[in-house]
């Protein structure tokens, strides 16, 4: 069960900048809610670190330079002005496009503007990050 449950959640990242139907968006945060109930949080975090390909008990990437939908290191990270939340691009561009209301991803209040800032400073810090950990390599 666990394979499929993530076999389908990998099928929805893949896809995240792609058009996704709005009950299978649905559908996947529901099935990703179960399972982060019914898994304890060491579990929750080896089977992420098996995913990822980091060792368990390293936070290869910091927690704040994750796009809260994708879960993966943004790379044009944007404000969503109305909810004061960080996203990667494509992806909260890509949440705004569904049918019906806008809300926000991370309250799930209905959002009276959808305007978009570029998070500068928050890429110059990823950015920086990316370089430390590249010479951190050398």
């Amino acid at each position: 069960m666990r394979r499929r449950l993530y076999g389908f959640f990998s099928l929805l990242r893949r896809a995240h900048c792609g058009r996704l139907d709005t009950e299978l968006v649905r559908l996947g945060l529901v099935i990703i809610v179960v399972h982060c109930l019914t898994a304890s949080p060491p579990q929750v975090w080896a089977e992420r670190s098996v995913k990822t390909g980091v060792k368990a008990g390293q936070r290869e990437v910091p927690d704040e330079y994750c796009c809260p939908i994708m879960c993966e290191l943004m790379k044009e990270p944007v404000l969503c002005m109305e909810d004061g939340q960080t996203y990667e691009r494509c992806a909260i561009e890509q949440w705004f496009s569904r049918p019906g209301a806008k809300t926000s991803p991370s309250t799930g209040a209905t959002l009276a503007s959808t305007t978009l800032a570029p998070n500068y400073a928050l890429k110059s810090l990823i950015a920086g990050w990316k370089a430390q950990r590249s010479r951190a390599r050398d």
